[in-house]
């Protein structure tokens, strides 16, 4: 059987979600049916390294930060602000013709992009090959297309919709993309939703282990750090009413990621009187950030804007009970009152329904009962099938 010949394409400043399910679907795809590669940048190239083959990882250089030095780098980008001078979309413009020459000399068929940057750039391929390569693009974001969206992107909405418009197929995690999408061009049948998979590699070897038993403390757990969209505001404001209102104070939140000194966040916990019942424990590599998931009781996912997060998938496979707010695409795998309880962004209703959890044990087993039975059909090596079957269609 002819080994289809496919790429995987994604630009980035930094590890994340997308990140993630791109190297999840090159740990599970079966090489006996595809040749492999990875189309991406220097700054996260080497993310990359430990699951394929160098020379099937190819940069098209530097596109986000053009110095070592983080203040050069700085200078640069204000400069050209200043300029009202795109700098990422030039360079991407003037690299297009190296990237057809790759796709040239190894044949590439199919190409699937994930981010904002390489989906720009593969639509410019595709109108120089045409129907010589097939171009795919999952929605892990709004892309600023959706009405309020706090997520600032590099190109202009116009450029977006008409990059979209060269695309043959399209996928999400979640529904809720995919209705944004169709407000702004035709897609009709040609997409299709494929979950965020969970490896339980790391997350069986966890469950295999006697959890020890704490105190009257209830644990819950938070992911997101600082980052505004991730609403840390949102939860520390509702801890805020669970300690000074309700007089619940048998809690402890874990913050993983970073709070700077002297942030608006870290500002907050002090203004609220909160830091007794808070642990800041910073960036945790993964897999090791799967352990505070494990050892608690409750995982918090109070964003203001979320597709599908890895982490709620993440909390899933560990059988967590699950708070969590309603927006983008989470009402999709959190049913309210069978596999978590999902709230609005405003914290005195976050309050009330951690308030819930906290106070009640065995919903939190209820909880911690469904996601048991539901994780399986999120599993990495149930959802890679549905990559290879679009793959091969397309």
């Amino acid at each position: 059987m002819k080994r289809k010949r496919i790429a995987l394409m994604i630009f980035s400043k930094s590890m994340g979600g997308a990140e993630s399910v791109v190297i999840e679907i090159v740990r599970h795809i079966d090489y006996k049916k595809f040749d492999v590669f990875i189309i991406t940048n220097d700054e996260v190239q080497s993310f990359f390294f430990p699951y394929l083959n160098k020379n099937r990882i190819f940069s098209i250089g530097r596109i986000y930060y053009l110095s070592n030095s983080d203040f050069v780098n700085k200078i640069i980008l204000k400069l050209f602000i200043s300029l009202n001078i795109n700098i990422q979309k030039i360079l991407i413009d003037i690299k297009i013709q190296k990237l057809v020459n790759f796709i040239k000399i190894n044949k590439i068929e199919l190409i699937h992009s994930h981010l904002e940057l390489d989906m720009y750039m593969l639509s410019k391929v595709k109108k120089k090959l045409g129907n010589h390569v097939k171009i795919i693009f999952t929605m892990h974001g709004s892309l600023s297309l959706a009405a309020g969206d706090i997520h600032l992107c590099v190109l202009k909405k116009k450029q977006i919709i008409d990059a979209l418009t060269s695309y043959d197929y399209y996928t999400s995690a979640c529904q809720f993309f995919i209705s944004i999408l169709k407000d702004y061009i035709s897609i009709r049948s040609k997409y299709e939703i494929i979950e965020n998979g969970i490896d339980f590699s790391n997350i069986n070897c966890l469950l295999k282990k006697t959890k020890l038993q704490h105190t009257e403390i209830v644990k819950l757990v938070y992911l997101g750090g600082e980052r505004y969209k991730k609403g840390p505001d949102i939860l520390l404001n509702a801890i805020d009413i669970l300690v000074h209102k309700y007089q619940i104070t048998h809690i402890r939140l874990d913050i993983l990621r970073d709070i700077s000194i002297g942030s608006s966040i870290f500002k907050l916990i002090q203004h609220r009187n909160i830091d007794q019942y808070i642990s800041f424990n910073g960036y945790i590599p993964s897999p090791d950030h799967l352990k505070f998931i494990y050892d608690s009781d409750i995982f918090v996912l109070p964003s203001r804007t979320e597709g599908i997060a890895n982490s709620l998938m993440e909390a899933i496979g560990l059988e967590k009970a699950i708070v969590a707010t309603d927006v983008g695409g989470t009402g999709e795998i959190v049913i309210d009152e069978h596999n978590g309880l999902l709230s609005s962004t405003d914290p005195h209703q976050l309050a009330i329904k951690l308030k819930q959890l906290i106070l009640n044990k065995d919903l939190r087993t209820f909880f911690s009962i469904n996601n048991k039975v539901i994780k399986s059909q999120f599993d990495w090596n149930v959802i890679i099938r549905k990559y290879e079957k679009m793959y091969i269609k397309e």
